[in-house]
């Protein structure tokens, strides 16, 4: 994230007769991906930015705010605590993120780590061809020093947000999906590890849930479980698709295939006639966008991008991030495999879905606001979303994902 120029200004005008200051040790305990100037790539000479970190620092907070800041405030309260142009004129943040002692990883070949199916999925489509990773060990020194003007609840908020990003987040590209973890600690006399309670995300109404297997001793290992459930859940075979033959995937159990060769009238010249009876409903739309859909014949329908439409223009835009986190979690001095709902994930229901660059009709996502007992009725036609009775995890498919992340057993 590029440091504006008013941030910049900013840096300079801290009074630091008294700073008020609070340091952090950062450990990086999975592999970064991307982050860099260049898209998927590493930046090794400066793989840490302080300009980045108070980025998602400022996103975290957004994110908590929404609990106890109205719509009609929240924008204001930002640009009170981390700068920008206010109702009446610009303001000066009063936040000075700094990052020192940085003790650099070796890049590390993809590789090392996508021999396990559920961190290559994580990895996504580029997981065909080797890239370098920041291998997992970085540590760094984070400085956080507040104006002399900021009132005790402002800074509550940016430590609840240090928390929450210290817990969940992470640094370079795909942390959503676990790259670039960390263990955060205060530097203080309480040498105090960073968390965040079950309690806490559920009063915010997001959800964690956590694999019932033991996750091993290390960040890794936890992280390839979380991953491979993921992965399971959403393409596994057995589970999410057919067994297939050879290098070719077998059948989704998903309805989006389906729907896609309803809708463009292509079916492999008719040996996969559309047979799912969910019809036109897109539930992986839920765990973010763009999805890409390659049935990899010229017989079946061409790539499908699905791509969220920007309200309220009706533009396709380019992505909508995804409500899950699947990480390793750090309980109890155990890393624990974890799957995180974000506060406010049931918006993405509301997002409208095009296919990018193709003229055909909107298509549906899931009818989130109809009665429960619809959505269950839908659910038990898509087997991914039951369990081994045929029943729903849950009434739409991320309260499916999360109840199934925390019950069902991986060595059935």
């Amino acid at each position: 994230m590029r440091q504006t120029k008013l941030e910049a200004q900013d840096l300079s005008s801290y009074d630091q007769s008294q700073p008020d200051t609070e340091e952090y040790k950062v450990e990086v305990v999975t592999p970064i991906y991307g982050g860099g100037v260049k898209a998927g790539k590493v930046d090794t000479l400066l793989p840490v930015r302080a300009s980045s970190i108070r980025g998602h620092l400022r996103a975290w907070w957004r994110l908590i705010a929404q609990a106890s800041h109205n719509k009609q405030s929240i924008r204001q309260h930002e640009f009170d605590i981390w700068g920008g142009v206010g109702i009446d004129m610009p303001l000066a943040s009063k936040i000075k993120i700094q990052v020192d002692n940085v003790n650099k990883c070796k890049p590390k070949s993809s590789s090392s780590y996508t021999q396990n199916p559920g961190i290559k999925y994580a990895y996504g489509p580029a997981a065909t061809a080797q890239s370098e990773w920041l291998e997992e060990g970085l540590t760094f020194n984070l400085k956080v020093t507040y104006k002399k003007s900021v009132t005790a609840q402002q800074k509550k908020e940016v430590q609840d947000a240090i928390r929450f990003w210290a817990f969940f987040g992470g640094i370079g590209s795909r942390t959503r999906r676990g790259f670039g973890a960390l263990k955060i600690t205060s530097l203080d006399a309480s040498d105090q590890f960073l968390s965040v309670t079950e309690q806490e995300m559920k009063n915010l109404g997001g959800q964690i849930s956590f694999a019932p297997e033991a996750a091993g001793n290390t960040a890794i290992t936890a992280w390839g479980v979380a991953t491979s459930r993921f992965q399971k859940f959403r393409q596994g075979v057995g589970y999410g698709r057919n067994e297939g033959q050879g290098s070719a995937p077998g059948r989704s159990f998903w309805p989006e295939p389906d729907e896609l060769r309803r809708q463009f009238k292509r079916n492999d010249n008719g040996r996969h006639e559309p047979v799912h009876t969910a019809g036109n409903v897109f539930p992986r739309a839920a765990f973010g966008m763009p999805l890409s859909i390659d049935f990899r014949k010229n017989s079946e329908p061409p790539i499908s991008v699905l791509s969220p439409l920007a309200y309220p223009i009706q533009e396709v835009a380019d992505r909508y991030p995804s409500p899950v986190l699947i990480k390793s979690l750090l309980v109890e001095n155990q890393w624990r495999a974890a799957a995180i709902l974000l506060p406010n994930w049931q918006a993405i229901y509301d997002v409208k879905i095009a296919i990018k660059d193709k003229s055909v009709a909107v298509i549906k996502h899931w009818p989130f606001k109809d009665s429960e007992s619809v959505q269950l009725a839908l659910a038990r036609k898509i087997k991914p979303m039951c369990d081994e009775r045929g029943e729903p995890y849950g009434k739409d498919p991320l309260s499916a994902f999360m109840k199934y992340f925390n019950t069902y057993k991986t060595d059935k």
